[in-house]
């Protein structure tokens, strides 16, 4: 069985969490939220959570929210109005899908969060002329930056991989086959990763 998305919602604002949840809530689908300050428990790294959405704290926050984030190699969405926050949170191990607050924000960040989950993207949330064009565009940028996340847990796969091959001689056979397996799986995918990046390259 596929577990239900929970979505931990980080801010030191109080009115970033409501107005997210009431923004997902217009299209359905709504998974359950966990909503917080800035000061993320050490044991919330572990705990079973789908997507975790950083609004606006301050630095020394953000930096402590994402490096416990980064343990558990899963999708971080960073919103902040400040663009050198933003700079230092794409250098973050969490690897996070940053989204500046202006403009059309919340749409944006609805849109990745959706798509994160797992959910179906709406054509439009609340504003009339969210264009179709913006948001291919969106969801292109979602999958990059998203990218750096899913690379963590292969490198965590790839690591346990090559430990598990380097005790043959203590392995049944059928456990050193998997092993292999597991390994030139996350090869394969560490070169699309790559291909990732080269296209990543090309549109720039």
């Amino acid at each position: 069985m596929i577990p239900f998305p929970t979505v931990l919602l980080i801010s030191d604002d109080p009115k970033f969490s409501p107005s997210l949840i009431a923004a997902w809530q217009k299209i359905g689908n709504v998974p359950d939220f966990v909503c917080m300050t800035g000061e993320v428990p050490a044991g919330e790294a572990t705990s079973a959570y789908t997507l975790a959405i950083i609004g606006p704290v301050n630095a020394p926050r953000a930096e402590a929210a994402l490096n416990r984030l980064a343990r558990a190699a899963r999708t971080v969405i960073f919103v902040s109005r400040d663009p050198e926050m933003l700079a230092v949170a794409r250098t973050s191990a969490a690897g996070p899908v940053c989204i500046r607050q202006s403009g059309e924000w919340m749409e944006n960040v609805v849109q990745c969060a959706v798509a994160a989950v797992g959910g179906t993207v709406p054509q439009k949330i609340t504003t009339p002329e969210f264009a179709t064009p913006e948001r291919e565009l969106l969801l292109g940028r979602c999958m990059l930056e998203m990218r750096h996340s899913l690379n963590n847990a292969l490198t965590s796969i790839l690591g346990n991989a090559e430990l598990m091959m380097l005790q043959q001689s203590t392995l049944p056979e059928t456990t050193r086959e998997q092993a292999a397996t597991i390994h030139e799986m996350a090869v394969r995918i560490n070169e699309l990763f790559r291909y990732m990046a080269s296209l990543e390259t090309e549109c720039q």
